[in-house]
């Protein structure tokens, strides 16, 4: 580790302690924990504090839960108010993203430690308490959550050539599609896994993020155009095309993006 780089990380300690007075936490366990989520390239840590008090719930500090418990978790129920319409529903839901944080899935770790601190601990819960929510809905009748996908999306081409193209690459489509998603920044990636796989429209997703339905939509936009370019770009490094031929994939790639985007993010769901 870099000395600026260790200064940042001791200087990150001294104001987590300072945030969560009272909680626990070894200084080299919280170094270590630190390091593997920003890397000793230089990173910044904006939100050390919270990844300190994650780690320390984490390691089960009964200080560190009852702050998360307070600051973070008391929040949760408003969060889930926006997308669950049945009340007496939330309780159960809170129990179980509860548990989900902070114990041990069967062959896994709790979900608290997927948090990175790329943005604040409770920017991050709101998305993972929707998302539970969603994934609750999911397992019922569907109608309201697919009722801003229009079926077209799914349907094959009346064009005999596109069809043709589709069978032809579809490998080389899914690479393409996928090596360009997994490289969209997480903001652009959780909000299309919201609007296409969840099917909620740009208002319910304002209302989880609380902003304007206008600043909703630029982001999908903005996401689909930066798939769309990646993905065109990606295809031009690695398929041999005439222009003509390119030309029509690229149409394709156009009227696919939406239906691709979908069938990788479920298949990331499991």
């Amino acid at each position: 580790m870099t000395r600026p780089m260790k200064a940042a990380f001791e200087d990150a300690f001294v104001a987590a302690q300072a945030a969560w007075p009272g909680v626990t936490l070894d200084r080299e366990a919280f170094m270590a924990y630190l390091r593997e989520r920003t890397g000793e390239d230089g990173a910044e840590v904006a939100h050390a504090s919270d990844l300190f008090l994650a780690c320390a719930c984490l390691r089960g500090d009964p200080r560190a839960i009852a702050f998360f418990e307070a600051h973070f978790l008391a929040q949760v129920p408003a969060f889930l108010s926006r997308v669950e319409n049945d009340k007496a529903t939330i309780p159960e839901l809170l129990q179980a993203l509860r548990e989900k944080l902070l114990l041990p899935s069967a062959g896994g770790r709790p979900k608290l430690a997927d948090y990175t601190g790329q943005g604040p601990l409770g920017a991050w819960l709101r998305v993972v308490a929707v998302r539970a929510a969603l994934d609750r809905k999911r397992a019922q009748p569907r109608e309201v959550l697919r009722e801003e996908i229009p079926d077209t999306l799914l349907a094959p081409s009346d064009d005999p050539e596109l069809d043709y193209l589709r069978v032809r690459y579809a490998a080389e489509f899914r690479a393409a599609f996928q090596d360009a998603l997994l490289s969209l920044e997480p903001k652009g990636r959780t909000v299309l896994r919201l609007h296409i796989i969840d099917g909620l429209n740009i208002d319910r997703i304002g209302v989880i993020y609380g902003v304007h339905r206008a600043t909703v939509a630029r982001w999908i936009a903005d996401a689909r155009a930066w798939l769309f370019e990646r993905t065109r770009g990606l295809l031009s490094e690695r398929l041999s095309l005439e222009p003509r031929e390119f030309e029509s994939v690229l149409r394709l790639v156009g009227q696919d993006l939406d239906a691709s985007v979908r069938r990788i993010l479920e298949d990331e769901s499991g």
